[in-house]
C-alpha cells in the first residue's frame, strides 16, 4: 500500500511490485497523478524503486550470494549443510573434501525472478573456512600431530 498526496488530499493505492525489479527502476502508474488544470485529466505516478539491503543475501543483478562458514574439519572431510533460499526453503548443500575457503557452490535457478525472461537467477553459498582462534590441549595437541604428517 502506498500512501500519497493529490491536490491535498492523501491518496492510497495498492501497487503490485513484479518480483525480480532492479534498484532504481520505476513504476508508472496512469492517471495516478496530479489533475490537470480546467478539468484535465490527472497525468501518470511514477514511483522509483529502491531495493533495500537484505540481511542474508546479497544480490547482483537476478543472482543471490549467501556466505557460510564451515569448520575445518568440514572442509577437509566433507560435509552437508543448509541453505536458505530467497523463497523461504531450506536446501540441503553437499560440501565435498577438499573444499577450499572461497569456493562457491551454485544453487541453479534458487535466485531472483527475472522481469523480463521468465526465469530465475541463481543462488551462490561462498563457503569460508573458520579457523578456530582458541583450542583446547587435546584440539591443539590433534593440530600439531596432524602438523607432523604434513597436514
Amino acid at each position: 500500500m502506498i500512501s500519497y498526496n493529490v491536490g491535498g488530499v492523501n491518496q492510497q493505492i495498492r501497487v503490485k511490485i513484479p518480483g525480480g525489479i532492479a534498484d532504481g527502476k520505476k513504476l508508472r502508474l496512469a492517471g495516478k497523478g496530479q489533475p490537470g488544470p480546467a478539468g484535465v485529466p490527472p497525468g501518470d505516478l511514477y514511483i522509483k524503486i529502491k531495493i533495500l539491503d537484505h540481511p542474508v543475501f546479497e544480490r547482483e543483478r537476478n543472482d543471490l550470494y549467501i556466505n557460510r562458514d564451515i569448520r575445518f574439519s568440514e572442509a577437509v572431510l566433507g560435509t552437508k549443510i543448509e541453505v536458505p533460499t530467497i523463497d523461504g526453503k531450506r536446501l540441503s548443500l553437499k560440501i565435498p573434501a577438499g573444499t577450499q575457503s572461497g569456493s562457491k557452490m551454485r544453487l541453479r535457478g534458487h535466485g531472483m525472478p527475472s522481469m523480463d525472461a521468465g526465469r530465475r537467477g541463481d543462488a551462490y553459498v561462498k563457503i569460508n573456512v573458520a579457523v578456530p582462534k582458541r583450542l583446547s590441549k587435546k584440539q591443539r595437541a590433534i593440530v600439531e600431530e596432524l602438523k607432523g604428517l604434513d597436514l
